[in-house]
């Protein structure tokens, strides 16, 4: 078959055509990706270039923070679709590795200087169909104090959804060990639903010392022997509910808790927590432990769990709850508590038991306990505290049975079949 002369001119200009647009589509995407990161603040390199149908392959892509120092993505390659217009649709990428070097509070300044140099937003740009994003198995490594492995992200037009196999954090006494998480976001990335299958927290902290406080520093220089404490009045009701007021954090003997720092704290770490949930967001952990150790104790730590974790998000108001497994019996231990976020009052109430102490947790040995698989504790209570923190009103009943105690003040061996209870009314 012949070809005529200006067939075969239209071929080879084709050709050439293909071969210039195949050398220079490497240029040309690392040029867009390098000005998409520039709009968002990053600073995005990028190596080879593999173009196919309506869709690019991007390989050896680093990514930092402009002006931030210490945070490191790498992916080895990313896969870009584009739509009919070559605009990016969606971006995939596998395997990439997130590292993080330097402290909290230097990487925390760096960061907030970021976000305080990114123009804001311009409501009167046209709104752009948000790029879809799908990544899996990311590693992130922060120094030696953190850890994530088989980490995804994915998003949507619906939000953002995160998940992880397993994390671990630790930040001087206190570590956390996190287990299958899945999160999901809305497009404003306020936290619809956290689920976890297991949290373990451990804290290890210094033998007792000495107090230190500013009233028995003041007693222990002067030479004059410290006054003693006030007196309580009585109260002139019969069986009143236990209530602790901000003046008896000055007239009692024993160290009170402040309720109006108590109160503060509590409502601000309330305040933290809501405004970065949606409405009616929750977070449910289904088994948590916590440990308590003493730093050279050679004795168990105090152990708590495992124990169920929910907490759900009102309009004024976060629902707590936490509740041991139940036993063969059925019997449990459970708190739930109603923690209002800018005002109101607290309200706490747990009950439940008779339940051994193994079942909570407590280990054979562990702040001096013994026979924690016969020892039972049962109880039921209340307390709110008002929103003012003028008064906390507690009304409680515990008793724990047949409980053994370890400790050379007590007795040179170890005591068994104790029993104790609290009336609080």
């Amino acid at each position: 078959m012949r070809i005529s002369r200006r067939t075969g001119g239209a071929v080879a200009g084709a050709g050439a055509l293909a071969c210039i647009a195949l050398f220079s589509i490497g240029p040309i995407v690392r040029s867009k990706l390098a000005s998409a990161g520039e709009k968002r603040g990053l600073v995005v390199t990028a190596g080879r270039v593999a173009p196919g149908w309506l869709s690019v392959d991007v390989h050896d892509v680093h990514v930092t923070l402009e002006g931030v120092d210490g945070i490191d993505v790498d992916a080895p390659i990313v896969h870009v679709d584009l739509d009919f217009g070559i605009h990016p649709r969606t971006v995939q990428l596998h395997g990439a590795s997130v590292t993080i070097h330097g402290n909290d509070s230097d990487l925390a300044d760096a960061l907030r200087k970021w976000k305080e140099r990114r123009p804001p937003p311009d409501p009167n740009a046209p709104h752009a169909a948000p790029v879809g994003i799908v990544a899996d198995g990311i590693a992130v490594t922060w120094d030696d104090r953190a850890s994530a492995t088989g980490a995804s992200f994915v998003r949507d037009d619906d939000g953002s959804h995160v998940a992880l196999e397993h994390a671990h954090g630790s930040l001087d006494d206190l570590s956390l060990d996190l287990t299958s998480a899945k999160a999901d976001f809305t497009r404003e990335n306020k936290l619809r639903t956290l689920d976890v299958a297991s949290a373990d927290i451990s804290l290890t902290t210094n033998p007792s010392a000495a107090p230190t406080n500013a009233t028995t520093a003041a007693a222990t220089s002067s030479s004059e022997p410290a006054p003693p404490p006030l007196p309580i009045a009585a109260s002139s009701k019969k069986n009143p509910k236990s209530k602790l007021t901000t003046t008896d954090a000055i007239a009692s003997p024993v160290a009170l808790p402040n309720l109006h720092d108590v109160s503060a704290r509590l409502s601000h770490a309330m305040q933290s927590i809501a405004e970065r949930m949606a409405d009616d967001g929750q977070i449910g952990i289904e088994s948590v432990i916590a440990h308590h150790a003493i730093r050279g104790s050679e004795t168990p730590p105090l152990t708590l769990g495992p124990a169920k974790l929910t907490l759900l998000r009102h309009q004024d108001v976060l629902d707590a709850g936490f509740s041991t497994s139940p036993t063969a019996e059925g019997a449990r231990l459970s708190l739930e508590a109603a923690l209002p976020i800018s005002h109101g009052d607290m309200h706490i109430a747990f009950s439940g038991g008779p339940i051994s102490l193994a079942q909570i947790g407590a280990k054979e040995g562990a702040g001096g306990l013994a026979d924690v698989n016969r020892a039972t504790i049962a109880g039921r209570g209340s307390a709110v505290l008002k929103a003012d923190a003028s008064e906390l009103s507690i009304d409680a009943d515990i008793g724990v049975r047949d409980l053994g105690l370890s400790h050379p003040k007590l007795a040179d061996d170890v005591v068994h079949g104790l029993e104790a209870s609290v009336l609080l009314k």
